[in-house]
């Protein structure tokens, strides 16, 4: 999770990884793994919170189990973890491998919990996992833990199978540590391939390729998927990821984590999750991109431009792209209707210009977009003032605006945010989710998701 990067602080991190080794990233709302608290307009009902003490580890039986007997297993040690059935999606032989590797790996040290709770992420994708090549990285997967820092307060390094974390601000670390185990997950699901295929200009799937005639396949060329690999995918699907199955909210990159909710908003959830989850993944990112009519070599200049968004501090400055007229586009090809008619897809737009920013004046629909972007702080806290008082709660908004998290039929507005629990008084800390009705300008449901610190 970026605060910001320099080259030093990168390369000092990897020398400190290295060192002390001594050898040298959709599971619905309503079951997120944290504690809920229901304030006004209940979303849906209330699960008990898991316990914040990690439980005892049960290891399976060696041995062949049936399927009923690995459900049994699996749901009875699930449950003292705070997972509930639902959340195991049915994968209950893969949940148990899970755990076993997970107790086999000592360098996960105090962070153990937080990868056996990071569970739901990878049973809900487990049509994109490849076992054999995921297990060995689970089994060498490192969590080490910093000391405070001015650049980051998570880092993932792939090539190291490390994850680095400060807890400088106790409250950040399931934030963070959720994020760079997306990065995980996204990066050991599966091996990505080391090149694809283009004709004419056009990226092509495997089966795509398989699918041309033979002619066709000759005038087809190969390149590094390297080459249109975007750190946006990467960062962006993170940051969503960890929100739904979760946080609740959206917390960093909020520019282009609202561009990729756009793209989920327009294609659906699944396109999404492949584009972030598949080993696949950069093919598909760069086939929804190309999607927009640019060919390859306009697709690079456009992946570059992305990547500076994502970190302009490590990035150089490219040619630039409006954001939300590649949304608009998109719109415009696979909806129906008009997009200024469409209130939520504008309120998503409003999200990758931010709040008092003037990044939407390089639109072609700068005059239509200004009608719906918070243009100043004084537009915009009259937006969150109506939400507070019309979810009828006392609580304090801390990442703003709300960025757009979609679960199913759902559009909510979460944000990153304060309140009190009405029962005890007690200061909670979290996500505010607001269910915003835009036809009629008003919260018609309200809910929190308190971010529990699971203990090593």
């Amino acid at each position: 999770m970026k605060r910001s990067r320099s080259a030093a602080c990168i390369a000092a991190l990897i020398l400190f990884a290295l060192f002390t080794s001594g050898c040298l990233p959709l599971l619905p709302l309503s079951c997120l793994p944290f504690s809920t608290c229901t304030i006004a307009f209940p979303l849906t009902e209330e699960t008990p919170a898991p316990s914040a003490k990690p439980a005892p580890t049960v290891l399976p039986t060696v041995g062949p189990v049936t399927d009923a007997e690995a459900r049994e297993r699996a749901v009875s040690l699930a449950a003292l973890h705070g997972i509930g059935e639902e959340r195991l999606f049915g994968e209950y032989a893969l949940f148990l491998r899970y755990m076993d590797t997970i107790d086999r790996n000592p360098l996960l040290g105090k962070y153990k919990e937080f990868v056996i709770r990071a569970f739901p992420a990878l049973a809900d994708n487990a049509g994109f996992l490849d076992e054999e090549y995921f297990f060995p990285r689970l089994g060498s997967l490192v969590i080490r833990e910093i000391g405070p820092d001015d650049y980051y307060s998570g880092f993932y390094y792939d090539d190291e199978n490390v994850i680095l974390v400060t807890e400088e601000d106790r409250r950040e670390l399931c934030f963070t540590l959720y994020h760079e185990l997306m990065h995980f997950f996204d990066a050991s699901i599966g091996e990505e391939p080391e090149e694809c295929r283009i004709l004419q200009g056009r990226i092509l799937t495997e089966e795509e390729y398989e699918a041309l005639s033979a002619g066709d396949r000759l005038l087809s060329r190969t390149t590094p998927t390297v080459k249109i690999y975007s750190d946006f995918i990467c960062e962006a699907g993170a940051e969503l990821f960890t929100a739904k199955y979760f946080t609740g909210c959206v917390t960093s990159y909020s520019d282009i984590a609202s561009f990729l909710i756009g793209i989920e908003y327009v294609y659906g959830s699944d396109a999404v999750k492949a584009m972030f989850f598949s080993p696949d993944s950069t093919v598909l990112a760069a086939k929804v991109l190309q999607d927009t009519g640019m060919d390859y070599n306009e697709l690079l200049a456009l992946n570059r431009y992305l990547s500076y968004m994502t970190d302009p501090d490590y990035y150089y400055e490219t040619e630039a792209y409006s954001l939300e007229d590649l949304l608009i586009e998109m719109y415009e090809q696979r909806m129906e209707g008009d997009w200024r008619e469409d209130k939520r897809f504008r309120y998503i737009l409003a999200c990758v210009n931010g709040v008092a920013e003037r990044g939407y004046i390089e639109s072609k629909h700068a005059d239509e977009l200004e009608k719906s972007d918070f243009l100043s702080y004084s537009a915009y806290d009259r937006f969150e003032s109506d939400l507070l008082s019309g979810a009828g709660v006392k609580a304090d908004i801390n990442f703003a605006p709300p960025i757009p998290v979609i679960d199913g039929e759902r559009f909510l507005l979460c944000a990153q945010g304060l309140w009190r629990d009405p029962e005890t008084g007690a200061v909670k800390y979290g996500a505010l989710r607001f269910d915003y009705d835009f036809d009629n300008e008003k919260v018609v449901g309200f809910d929190t998701v308190e971010c529990e610190m699971p203990e090593g």
